[in-house]
């Protein structure tokens, strides 16, 4: 019985496909088509374990096919593999397709098969080996003690709602329960711009629990004492800083859903936060406050499913980010992975050395 994993491949040009089919046929069922309407036949009549959809297509786009297989088939890992990596593109590749990696053209074939691969285990756990996963812990650590505290003042205003304070020192709340409703999951906001932090709280706090920090220290000691299941953070300042915490807590965290506030649409970015950090909204300043919303409720729900799915973890797994700007180090125990107990255990850890 043929039991290989099934990937398809729609790109406009022909030497393309041509070349994936060189590469891949040996190790997986090929399906290829030039059409974006094609492949969404395909992804309805076949069980599809990974698409790898071009962006720039006479008729649909590849933002437009990973829609459409994402809303029939939310199981199909979706992979875009562009030469045209345009902002607009880019924001709309994590807010609508919800892409697994963004990857540009040319491509290696190695990061491409490396890619299939770490995919194909997403969606086919069992069968195949159960790539390593890191608690970077030590690496929150340090790059969130050289985070400076801030002082934000969004109290001045009668108007509004009180928070709960974010203290740095008191007992960690009991851990939600696995059937917890999406209304009841909290949110951590991360950020040092007075504007934002007040159309934050005037949206979030009066739907759901919210917490607002304005600083690394406090955000990670947040989502340590609360057990929140949302984070949004603000990447106007300390990009690279921003991008290893995201990218260490995705990878001990994996039920953590974070949303990305920012002043501009950088590719560049988008694409690091993809690729290292599965961002799951891209939300450029100033932020309409139904978007934000919209996108807090969306999160809430991901994070409860991830948390009574925890094998789907792997769903979301993360790349290191190249070179010395971040290597965890700390093997993960694999059953902290399955029955949520990392969560706590790194999170107490980080909360107690910050």
């Amino acid at each position: 019985m043929n039991n290989r994993p099934n990937i398809l491949f729609v790109d406009d040009e022909q030497r393309v496909l041509n070349s994936m089919r060189a590469l891949f046929r040996r190790e997986f069922d090929l399906f290829l088509t030039t059409d974006g309407a094609e492949a969404v036949r395909i992804a309805a009549n076949n069980r599809i374990d990974v698409i790898v959809a071009d962006q720039r297509m006479p008729g649909l786009s590849g933002i437009e096919v990973l829609d459409q297989v994402k809303k029939m088939s939310p199981n199909t890992i979706r992979i875009l593999l562009t030469g045209y990596a345009d902002p607009a593109a880019v924001n709309d590749s994590i807010n609508i397709g919800e892409v697994f990696r963004f990857l540009g053209k040319p491509c290696a074939p190695k990061v491409l098969r490396e890619t299939l691969r770490l995919a194909v285990h997403a969606t086919r756990p069992a069968t195949h080996t159960n790539p390593p996963r890191l608690e970077p812990v030590a690496a929150i650590q340090s790059a969130a003690r050289q985070a400076p505290e801030v002082a934000l003042d969004v109290t001045s205003s009668n108007e509004l709602p009180v928070l709960r304070p974010v203290p740095l020192g008191q007992p960690r709340s009991s851990p939600p329960q696995m059937k917890q409703p999406a209304k009841e999951v909290g949110v951590v906001v991360y950020t040092v711009d007075s504007a934002f932090a007040e159309t934050a709280i005037r949206t979030i706090s009066n739907e759901r629990s919210t917490l607002l920090a304005t600083s690394l220290i406090r955000a990670m000691r947040a989502l340590e004492e609360d057990s929140s299941g949302v984070l949004i953070t603000d990447i106007t300042t300390e990009f690279a800083r921003l991008q290893r915490i995201i990218s260490a807590l995705k990878q001990c965290v994996p039920e953590l859903v974070t949303v990305v506030v920012a002043d501009s649409r950088d590719s560049n970015n988008m694409i690091s936060l993809i690729n290292y950090g599965q961002v799951f909204r891209y939300e450029q300043k100033p932020v309409a406050p139904n978007q934000l919303l919209q996108d807090i409720d969306a999160a809430a729900a991901k994070h409860v499913n991830l948390r009574n799915n925890p094998e789907m973890a792997s769903r979301h797994t993360v790349e290191d980010i190249p070179h010395n700007a971040f290597r965890p180090t700390v093997p993960l125990p694999p059953a902290a992975r399955t029955n949520g107990g990392l969560r706590q255990e790194s999170l107490r850890a980080i909360g107690g050395q910050l």
